[in-house]
């Protein structure tokens, strides 16, 4: 399955690797694609949204499932 998120704060190539390490880590997910000047990311992989966002925000980015 491909998520699509809305990260909010990220405001450099730190940010996007901070974001890439937390979604990489999780059990499941195969691909992480973080755009900065989107603030977004796009996550392909077998697990839930909800988890996807819990490891972002508890990185310190606030993030929202997109449609």
């Amino acid at each position: 399955m491909k998520h699509h998120f809305h990260i909010e704060n990220m405001k450099c190539n730190g940010c996007v690797v901070n974001v890439e390490k937390s979604i990489a880590s999780l059990p499941g997910v195969t691909t992480v694609q973080v755009d900065l000047e989107g603030r977004s990311a796009v996550v392909e992989g077998e697990i839930a949204p909800e988890r996807i966002i819990q490891a972002i925000s508890k990185a310190g980015y606030p993030t929202s499932l997109q449609a």
